[in-house]
C-alpha cells in the first residue's frame, strides 16, 4: 500500500476548511530514502548508469509523488543530473545522495578505468641507421572502452634481440594516456620488431617496427678468389670477390668498388661494379696470353674520399699453360693404360701427377704433350663418369670427366638363377642399366661353426653416375671411399638426436601423468570453461600460454603470444619474447602445408584427434621455451587436464610446442632461421601424431600410456608418411635414390 501527499484544491465554500486541514497535518514526510543500485562500480570515463530513489514512512510504506533532488560528494569524480543519471568524469569515489523531506539515501559510485586498447600512435614503421636513434619517437597510447586516456598506466617496452634499446625502458602514461620513447638501434642490419606492453589482466602490446640500414663504408676485405690458377688467356673458375662493410660488421650495399689490372696481369670483367644488398662485389677475371704469377687490385673509397680500412686488396692467381684436350681411349677401364693429351705436361716426368676418381693412376710415360696413366682399380664401384685431374709441378689443371667402366663384369642372372661367392675378395656385384625394373634376392651366410660368433655385415650399394667433386690429391687403389658428412648434415642430425632424446623423457613423464588415472587421482576430461585458444581468435590477437617446465603438470612458464595464422585445421601462436621470429608468408605458409599436406596424411593414417576445447583445431606454439630444454618440439599429457590445483600448466586442449629460431643461442643450441625452417614441416608431422595419440586414449579410457617404442614409431612414422605425401610418392614407386 502506498500513500500519496494531501493535494490543495478550491471546492466552493469548503475551501477554507480544507486549507485548515493541511495546515494542521502537512504533506506527509519521508521516513527514509533508499537508492538503488546502492554500490556502483564504472569502468571507463563516459560511461553513464541510472540510479532510481524510493521514499517510505514510518511504517515502511512507499511514499508516491516525491521529489528527489541528486547531489554528488565527488562532483568532478562522478556528475548526476536531476533524475538520477550518473556520468563518470575522472577516477575515484563519489557518494550520490538523493534528497527529499530533509531525508537523504545514497549509492556509493566508483569509478575506474579499465584499459581496453593499447596503441602506436607515433614510430611504428621507421627505417634509420644502425647505431642511430631514429628519427620518430615511439609513442603508446593507452585507452579504456570508451577512448578516453589512461593516466598513470604502466608501460614496458621489449626489443627483439640485436634491435638496440628504448629509452626509457619503462614509464607510466601521462594525463593525455601516452608514453613517449626513444629507439637507438643496434649495431646489426635488419628488420627489428620493439613492443609496448601494459599489463591488464592479459598483456596488452603496440607493436613498433624498424628496419636499420647499414652504416657508411668503412673497410673492404676479401671474399672469395684468390689465389686461384687459371689456363692463360681463359678466366677464373671462381670470380674474384670482395666484401664491403661498415664500422658494425654490416655488409654496405650499392658502394662503388673498382677492380684494376696492370698491363701483363690480364683483365677484370668490370672495372666498376656496385656491392650487392650483402656487400659483395665480384668481377671475373681472364688470365693473360703467358705463364706467370699475376695480380688484381680491388680499392673502394668512403663518402670522404679516403680509401676504406683494406684498400686496395691485392689478389694473386697463376697462369699457366696445363691443361687436358682429350683421352684415349674414350671409355677408362680399371687397370688398363690409358693416354691423356693436352698441354703443359713434364717431359721428365718427375712433376706430373694424375688422379682418376681421387686415386692417383702411374704414369708410365711422358712428353710435353702426352701423359700415358695405369687406371687405378677400385673396391666395387659401378660404371660411372670420373673426375680426372693433372697436376704439373703444384699447378692443377681444370678437371676434366671422363666415362670409366669397372674391371669386373656385370652380374647375367635370369629369373629364379642364383650364384653363390665363397671368396670375400670377390664379395661385389655389378647390375648393369636395365629398361625394365629388376628385384634381387642377396642373402650372407656365416660360416663360422660356433654358434657364439657374430660377424658383422655391410651392405652397400652404388649407383652408376658422374663425378659429383673434384678429387683428392692421392688416394691408394682397392681402398673404399669414405665420404665426410656435410657440416650442415651433421648439425641436424644432432639436434636430432638431442630431439630423439627428448622425446623419450617426454613421453617418461605423460606415463607417469596417464598413471595419476589407474590411481584415481584425477580423469582427464576438460570442464567446459572457456577455450585457452576459442574457436573465433583472429590473427594478430594477443593469448597468454602456459608451457610446462620440469616434470609434471604444477610447474610451468606462462608466455604472451600472439595468433600469426588460423587454417582450417591448426592454429600458430608465436612466443613475443622469442630471440628470432619467423615472416608472415613464412606462417602463412606453414599453415597451408599443414591443412593440404600434414594433417590429412596424419590423420588418414592414425585417426582425426580429439577437440575437448571445441575450437576445431589443433594449437601450434612457436616458443623459446622449448629451446631451453635442448629439443625441437614437444606433447604433454598435461594438457588433457582441466587447469586445476594439480594441473596448473595445463591449456586444456589438443595443443603442442616447437622450437624457436634462436640464431645466437640465447635460449639454448644456436638454431638459425633456415635450420629451424627446414626442421618444422618434420617436428609438426611428428607432434600431430602425439596429439592424435593422446586424445583417442583419452577416450576409450585408458589408464595407461603407449609404450615409448609405440609412441615414438607411430609419430616417427608419421614423419615418413608425411614426407611421401609432400613428394608425391606412392606405393612401389621406384624413387631414383642413389644412396
Amino acid at each position: 500500500m502506498s500513500r500519496t501527499h494531501p493535494v490543495l484544491a478550491r471546492i466552493g465554500a469548503a475551501a477554507a476548511a480544507l486549507a485548515s486541514t493541511v495546515a494542521c497535518f502537512g504533506p506527509e514526510q519521508p521516513a527514509a530514502i533508499t537508492v538503488s543500485p546502492s554500490s556502483v562500480t564504472m569502468d571507463a570515463l563516459g560511461d553513464t548508469k541510472q540510479l532510481s530513489a524510493t521514499a517510505t514512512d514510518k511504517e515502511g510504506q512507499e511514499l508516491t509523488g516525491v521529489i528527489f533532488t541528486w547531489a554528488s560528494s565527488a562532483p568532478t569524480v562522478v556528475g548526476v543530473d536531476s533524475a538520477g543519471k550518473i556520468t563518470a568524469l575522472a577516477p575515484g569515489t563519489s557518494d550520490v545522495t538523493a534528497t527529499a523531506g530533509g531525508v537523504t539515501g545514497a549509492a556509493e559510485v566508483t569509478v575506474t578505468q579499465v584499459i581496453s586498447k593499447v596503441e602506436a600512435t607515433s614510430g611504428a614503421q621507421q627505417t634509420g641507421t644502425v647505431g642511430q636513434t631514429l628519427p620518430q619517437q615511439l609513442v603508446v597510447r593507452v585507452r579504456d572502452r570508451l577512448d578516453h586516456a589512461v593516466p598513470g598506466a604502466p608501460v614496458t617496452f621489449t626489443v627483439q634481440a640485436n634491435g638496440g634499446t628504448v629509452e626509457p625502458a619503462s614509464g607510466t602514461t601521462g594525463a593525455d594516456g601516452q608514453l613517449t620513447a626513444t629507439w637507438t638501434l643496434g649495431a646489426t642490419a635488419g628488420n627489428f620488431q620493439a613492443t609496448a606492453n601494459v599489463a591488464a589482466g592479459a598483456i596488452l602490446t603496440a607493436v613498433f617496427n624498424a628496419k636499420a640500414n647499414p652504416g657508411p663504408a668503412n673497410n673492404l676485405a676479401k671474399a672469395a678468389g684468390d689465389n686461384q690458377f687459371g689456363f692463360k688467356t681463359t678466366k677464373l673458375a671462381q670470380p674474384v670477390a670482395v666484401r664491403v662493410r661498415d664500422q658494425y660488421g654490416n655488409g654496405v650495399p650499392s658502394h662503388a668498388v673498382q677492380f684494376t689490372t696492370s698491363p701483363g696481369n690480364g683483365s677484370a670483367d668490370s672495372s666498376i661494379v656496385f656491392t650487392d644488398s650483402t656487400g659483395i662485389a665480384r668481377s671475373g677475371w681472364v688470365m693473360p696470353d703467358a705463364v706467370d704469377t699475376v695480380t688484381l687490385q680491388v680499392s673502394a673509397l668512403s663518402s670522404a674520399g679516403s680509401p676504406l680500412l683494406g684498400s686496395p686488396a691485392t689478389f694473386t692467381a697463376i697462369s699457366h699453360n696445363v691443361r687436358v684436350t682429350g683421352w684415349s681411349p674414350t671409355t677408362l677401364s680399371e687397370g688398363q693404360s690409358a693416354t691423356l693429351t693436352g698441354s703443359g705436361f713434364d717431359a721428365g716426368n718427375t712433376q706430373n701427377l694424375v688422379t682418376i676418381d681421387g686415386v692417383a693412376g702411374a704414369v708410365t710415360a711422358a712428353t710435353t704433350s702426352d701423359l700415358t696413366v695405369t687406371v687405378p682399380s677400385y673396391d666395387c664401384k659401378p660404371a660411372r663418369g670420373v673426375a680426372v685431374q693433372v697436376t704439373v709441378a703444384g699447378i692443377p689443371a681444370a678437371p676434366v670427366t671422363i666415362p670409366l667402366n669397372p674391371a669386373m663384369a656385370a652380374l647375367n642372372l635370369s629369373v629364379g638363377q642364383q650364384t653363390i661367392v665363397t671368396d670375400p675378395a670377390q664379395f661385389c656385384f655389378q647390375f648393369g642399366a636395365q629398361a625394365a625394373q629388376e628385384v634381387y634376392l642377396i642373402g650372407v651366410q656365416s660360416t663360422s661353426e660356433v654358434a657364439s660368433n657374430l660377424t658383422p655385415i655391410t651392405l652397400v650399394g652404388t649407383a652408376a653416375g658422374s663425378a659429383t667433386a673434384a678429387p683428392a690429391r692421392s688416394a691408394p687403389a682397392m681402398v673404399r671411399q669414405e665420404r665426410l658428412i656435410p657440416p650442415q648434415t651433421a648439425e641436424r642430425l644432432e639436434r636430432w638426436r638431442r630431439y630423439r632424446a627428448a622425446e623419450a623423457k617426454q613421453r617418461a613423464s605423460d606415463a607417469q601423468v596417464f598413471r595419476q588415472l589407474a590411481g584415481g587421482l584425477q580423469a582427464p576430461g576438460l570442464a567446459r570453461a572457456p577455450a585457452v585458444v576459442g574457436p573465433d581468435v583472429q590473427v594478430g590477437d594477443n593469448i597468454a600460454i602456459r608451457v610446462t617446465a620440469g616434470g609434471g603438470c604444477t610447474n610451468y612458464t606462462e608466455v604472451n603470444t600472439a595468433v600469426r595464422a588460423k587454417g582450417t585445421n591448426g592454429i600458430f601462436l608465436e612466443d613475443l619474447a622469442n630471440p628470432a621470429f619467423y615472416s608472415a608468408d613464412q606462417f602463412t605458409a606453414f599453415r597451408q602445408q599443414y591443412d593440404d599436406k600434414i594433417y590429412p596424411a596424419d590423420t588418414t593414417e592414425f585417426g582425426a584427434p580429439a577437440d575437448s576445447d571445441a575450437n576445431g583445431r589443433i594449437v601450434i606454439v612457436v616458443t623459446k621455451e622449448v629451446n631451453k630444454r635442448g629439443s625441437l618440439g614437444f606433447t604433454t599429457s598435461c594438457d588433457l587436464f582441466p587447469r586445476d590445483a594439480n594441473h596448473p600448466a595445463s591449456n586444456e586442449g589438443e595443443f603442442f610446442y616447437v622450437a624457436a629460431p634462436d640464431p645466437n643461442g640465447a635460449a639454448g643450441p644456436a638454431y638459425s632461421l633456415a635450420s629451424a625452417t627446414e626442421d618444422f614441416p618434420n617436428i609438426v608431422a611428428h607432434e600431430s601424431v602425439h596429439v592424435i595419440q593422446f586424445g583417442r586414449r583419452q577416450a576409450a579410457g585408458a589408464a595407461q600410456f603407449l609404450d615409448l617404442w609405440t609412441a615414438e614409431g607411430q609419430a616417427m612414422l608419421g614423419e615418413e608418411i608425411v614426407g611421401h605425401a609432400v613428394l608425391g610418392n606412392s606405393v612401389a614407386a621406384n624413387y631414383g635414390l642413389d644412396r
